[in-house]
């Protein structure tokens, strides 16, 4: 087997999928899709396994139906290119052609003259004129037309990365997805964290009637399952300190966790699983050169994210701090090392995060409420690179 059929960041890991919380949130989604109509918010932190969570519930559980339809939020731009999304993805046709006619045309008629005509077989001929016209209309397929597809076969709606639907179009998504759920369609909807209802709750009706899916954040131990699940498929040995150093550094992503594993093995030669038990050594030294790579890999997805951290888009300060490894810098500096330190999070609470910060100072150390003035500016400055942040908001 190869070791990218096995670590798998971009795509369902079927080999190295871990059940969280011993499998209840598999369970709870299984039992809300075996009902005739549904609408589930599924949310969690970014990166937190919610697509993948849907495709193993979709391939592993029999109650379910076969498949589904994914639409990411971000292509959404109307209500009828909603349902054109969705067909594209059923595979099927998005208009379809109506012909009228209206118009003239001329017709030959015959007639048969005396007994001697009809002997010597001669016709006389004359033309009418008729009104005729074609007219080929293209009409756009939506809601009917996938109600059709599903009566022969059921399916899931899945609109993944909900939240970056455009807020001036939530409510009459949300009356479409309310009108779909009144006709036994299944939607799930995939949300990060803080805007886990900004769709649903458009619609008064169709927040009544959705069911929640809360995924938390990765533990290290579970992040150490894939780990321990791959390389035993794979018959290697890695020594469980660099597995944990592995998901420490995972920031509590699996798809992280999964890239990393992936690198170790191709970075070391390992590109299909072993007969006999092969064996990873990696150094202090090589694991932070392993990680390197891995984080420059990510900085085109992540580039603002990287600006920030590197110092290539962070304002300045005139105030200098003392850190605790003997080197200073600017306010902005600061926080950064703060966000940065160990152990890696993706998300924290406020206050956690500023005992962070300052346990980074060996003296004095930014104050509290500039603190948070420069976490907001931060904030807002990377969702509106990121295109996250509308124009009435910046």
């Amino acid at each position: 087997m190869k070791v990218s059929e096995v670590f798998r960041d971009t795509s369902y890991p079927e080999v190295t999928y871990v059940e969280r919380r011993e499998g209840d949130k598999e369970k709870d989604l299984a039992d809300y899709l075996f009902k005739e109509s549904i609408a589930v918010s599924i949310s969690g932190p970014s990166k937190s396994g919610k697509s993948a969570l849907l495709k193993h519930v979709i391939r592993n559980w029999d109650i379910t139906p076969d498949y589904f339809v994914e639409v990411r939020g971000n292509n959404i731009k109307s209500e009828k290119n909603f349902w054109q999304l969705v067909l594209k993805q059923l595979d099927e046709p998005t208009t379809r052609q109506y012909k009228s006619r209206k118009g003239t045309k001329s017709t030959d008629k015959f007639t048969i003259g005396a007994a001697i005509q009809a002997l010597t077989a001669k016709y006389s001929k004359s033309e009418t004129n008729e009104d005729f016209e074609v007219i080929i209309e293209d009409h756009d397929l939506g809601l009917n037309t996938i109600l059709d597809i599903y009566e022969k076969e059921e399916f899931v709606i899945f609109i993944d990365d909900a939240h970056k639907i455009s807020e001036e179009i939530h409510q009459p998504i949300a009356e479409q997805i309310k009108e779909g759920v009144d006709k036994e369609l299944k939607f799930c909807t995939g949300y990060i964290d803080y805007r886990s209802d900004a769709l649903t709750s458009a619609d008064i009706d169709l927040s009544s009637r959705v069911e929640s899916v809360q995924l938390d954040s990765w533990e290290k131990q579970e992040l150490i399952k894939i780990a321990d699940k791959g390389f035993g498929k794979l018959n290697l040995h890695v020594d469980d300190s660099v597995i944990s150093i592995l998901a420490q550094e995972s920031i509590q992503s699996p798809q992280l966790m999964q890239k990393l594993c992936y690198e170790l093995c191709t970075e070391n030669g390992f590109y299909y699983g072993q007969e006999e038990k092969g064996k990873i050594t990696i150094s202090k030294n090589e694991i932070k050169g392993l990680l390197r790579s891995v984080g420059e890999s990510l900085r085109e997805t992540y580039s603002t994210e990287f600006d920030l951290i590197t110092g290539a888009a962070k304002g300045n300060t005139e105030k200098q701090y003392n850190w605790i490894d003997g080197e200073s810098g600017d306010r902005y500096a600061t926080v950064l090392r703060g966000i940065a330190a160990n152990p890696p999070k993706v998300s924290f609470k406020l206050n956690k995060l500023k005992e962070r910060i300052y346990n980074q100072c060996s003296g004095d150390a930014p104050q509290s409420g500039n603190i948070t003035i420069d976490i907001k500016r931060m904030n807002r400055w990377t969702l509106l690179c990121r295109g996250l942040l509308v124009s009435s908001q910046q």
